[in-house]
């Protein structure tokens, strides 16, 4: 049996004294579970939210006794939201949920403003979910635009202490010609121009990356078929180190 292919890159900026996005997997039968969340720059403790959402999350789908749906990741966002609202009454954060099982489709739930996109054949990124931000809260903006705008910063849907606010839920059908699919925060994919994106996820050394907050993508290079029954196996860095902010979870190990 084959292990799951996926690479986690995250850089911390300079806004915080912490990288507060945080990277969650795990993996039951067939179905496999990606989780990003990115805790907010102007919070006491918005990192430590993130991932504490990561884990609650990566635990309640492997106490899930039927197949992880849309349904069921509410109920256990519902559940952490009650668990963790007293706890961290100033912070929030943006999330991600990706769930991907044996066929050509990706289920995602998601409130903020982290991101699923694709890498095409051609090589270019094409993002598909639709951020929560009062930049395009009236109105569609296009890629460029939405980056640029101050706006984008203020967020009309996250995973907030004051009251739970629903995710959207999108199920996304994917060209088996496409190299992969990621899953993304916002110092990713609005802060760095397309061609660092695309070194960052060639492991090509960029020295000083152009955004100032945290930049975080998690890529996985074939997402569908035998992917479904691989092993989940850790991933080190240069030293041999799994990074600090990627968490790894099965039924044997738990999160």
């Amino acid at each position: 049996m084959t292990a799951l292919e996926y690479a986690w890159h995250s850089r911390q900026g300079n806004l915080t004294p912490d990288n507060r996005d945080y990277c969650g997997i795990s993996k039951a039968s067939v179905t496999t579970l990606c989780v990003l969340a990115d805790g907010a720059t102007g919070c006491p403790t918005g990192g430590d939210l993130a991932k504490a959402l990561v884990c609650r999350l990566l635990e309640g789908f492997l106490r899930l006794s039927q197949p992880a749906s849309i349904a069921g990741m509410v109920g256990l966002l519902l559940e952490a939201h009650a668990g963790l609202r007293r706890k961290h009454p100033a912070d929030s954060a943006s999330y991600i949920i990706a769930l991907m099982g044996e066929g050509p489709t990706v289920t995602t739930l998601h409130a903020g403003d982290c991101r699923l996109g694709r890498l095409t054949n051609q090589g270019s990124i094409r993002w598909l979910t639709r951020v929560h931000t009062l930049a395009n809260a009236i109105q569609d903006l296009d890629e460029r635009t939405l980056r640029l705008s101050p706006d984008r910063h203020l967020l009309t849907r996250s995973f907030r202490a004051k009251r739970f606010q629903t995710p959207d839920c999108v199920i996304h059908e994917f060209d088996e010609r496409d190299r992969g699919i990621l899953i993304a925060s916002d110092g990713f994919w609005a802060d760095l121009p397309e061609d660092e994106q695309l070194e960052l996820l060639q492991g090509i050394p960029t020295g000083k990356l152009t955004s100032p907050d945290d930049v975080s993508c998690l890529f996985l290079p074939h997402p569908m078929g035998d992917q479904g029954r691989a092993l989940l196996v850790a991933q080190r860095d240069a030293s041999g180190q799994r990074p600090e902010n990627l968490i790894l979870a099965t039924r044997e190990t738990g999160a």
